[in-house]
Parts: structure tokens; C-alpha cells; sequence
């Protein structure tokens, strides 16, 4: 679905709003960082540590997107979603549930997926090619877009990225993968 003129209209009045669903992982503080000249609301598990930098005025929800009530709040009357912690088929059936039950859902929804869902020689594939993805994790990861695909009533944008390296890691989680990387 594309956008349309009055939609484009509406959103240059007034101020944009994002959702970003874990904020302060991996990718989180970056998007945040792009929409920062947007209202952000942001979901965590966790509280933000050292060095994890957010937009000022960034609204922040401690919490999980198992709380169907709170994930309503953050979504309810946003511009976008960005779901940066699907990792189940079954957190992307909760977004898009969530979705159906608040009054103003968001229009635009960017999902950030892996490499693993495909594997790097077919990225660009269609989904009329035979492709396997990489692992359970890979399919895990497909299975959301495509249910994503399906269920979601507005513009769905996938992001398919390399493995993620945070510039903060406390508790050191990539250090295996950046010294294999280094060597």
C-alpha cells in the first residue's frame, strides 16, 4: 500500500511519531538516533547504560512487548514501528494484535531482520526462489517477515543486515566474533 497525498499532507503538519521496540539493543540507539527529529517513544527490557546515547526527549517505556497493554500505548497513534527485537513468530503475531486493538495503528512498519533468513548468496531473491535460510534462527527470522507480510495493515520495510556489533557490549557478548574478525 502506498502512501497517499493526504497522508503525506498529514504527516508535514504535525509532529512525527516513532515507536522503536528495543531501544537500547544493538540497533536501537542508532534508529533512534536517524528519527531524532521525531517524537520517539522507545521500548526496553533493560534501563539505557553508559555510552548508550539516545535523542534528548526521547520517551522511553521500561518493560516487554509481552504486555499487550503497554505495547498498545507505545504504538497508539504512531507514524511507524521499528521492531528491532522479533525473534519468534510469535512476538510478530503480539505487534500485530497489539495493532489491532488501539484506535490510530501505525502505517509503516520496519522490521529488521538478518542475513540468516537467506543466506548471502541470495540476497535480492524472490520468494518464488528456492532458498533456505540459514539455521533455526534464519527461519525464525522469515517466518516473521512473512507473517509480518500478511498481517500487517499498512507498509511493511525489512531491513535484512549482517550480524550486529554494538559499539557498546558490557557485558562483551561479540568479543569472540570481533577477535576471529580481527585476525
Amino acid at each position: 500500500m502506498a502512501l497517499q497525498w493526504h497522508d503525506l499532507k498529514e504527516m508535514a503538519e504535525r509532529e512525527k511519531i516513532v515507536a522503536i521496540l528495543g531501544i537500547t539493543g544493538r540497533l536501537g540507539p542508532a534508529m533512534a538516533r536517524r528519527f531524532a527529529n521525531w517524537q520517539i517513544r522507545g521500548l526496553s527490557r533493560r534501563n539505557v547504560q553508559d555510552g548508550e546515547l539516545l535523542p534528548e526527549g526521547t520517551h522511553f517505556f521500561l518493560g516487554s512487548r509481552q504486555d499487550s497493554n503497554l505495547l498498545g500505548e507505545i504504538l497508539n497513534g504512531a507514524d511507524a514501528v521499528i521492531d528491532c527485537i522479533a525473534f519468534s513468530p510469535d512476538d510478530a503475531r503480539l505487534l500485530t494484535e497489539a495493532c489491532q486493538q488501539i484506535s490510530t495503528p501505525p502505517k509503516h512498519l520496519i522490521y529488521a531482520s538478518s542475513i540468516a533468513e537467506c543466506g548471502p548468496h541470495q540476497i535480492g531473491c524472490s520468494e518464488e526462489e528456492e532458498h533456505l535460510p540459514m539455521g533455526p534462527d534464519g527461519q525464525a527470522k522469515k517466518d516473521i517477515r512473512l507473517h509480518y507480510d500478511e498481517h500487517f495493515k499498512g507498509v511493511v520495510h525489512t531491513l535484512i543486515l549482517p550480524r550486529l556489533v554494538s559499539k557498546v557490549d558490557h557485558h562483551r557478548r561479540e568479543q569472540p566474533y570481533l577477535e576471529a574478525a580481527a585476525s
